[in-house]
């Protein structure tokens, strides 16, 4: 399994600081394997909770999780100031967790 988290928008957005997160079940300590397969199940479960881009937030950042398991890929979009709980949790793994890309 792996995540991308992609972050857009904000104020100031600088483009070198843009590159997306990206973690690994194959890169993460074998005792969080486990929380990141929980994380991943609630935030697809609360999908109906995404309400989408950053919508009449100024400055607002728009956060997207790409999702790649069991041969599949499926993706996840929210927005300020609106981020499920759940969604949230997964972003905060895998900014915690994972490597920026350039």
């Amino acid at each position: 399994m792996q995540v991308v988290l992609h972050i857009d928008g904000g104020f100031a957005a600088m483009p070198g600081l843009a590159g997306p997160f990206v973690v690994s079940d194959q890169a993460v300590a074998p005792g969080e394997r486990g929380k990141l397969d929980a994380l991943v199940q609630a935030a697809l479960d609360d999908r109906g909770s995404c309400g989408g881009p950053a919508q009449n937030c100024p400055d607002g950042r728009t956060y997207r999780l790409s999702i790649e398991r069991d041969g599949g890929q499926e993706e996840l979009v929210a927005g300020d100031p609106a981020v499920p709980p759940a969604f949230s949790a997964l972003a905060q793994f895998v900014r915690q967790h994972g490597q920026r890309l350039a």
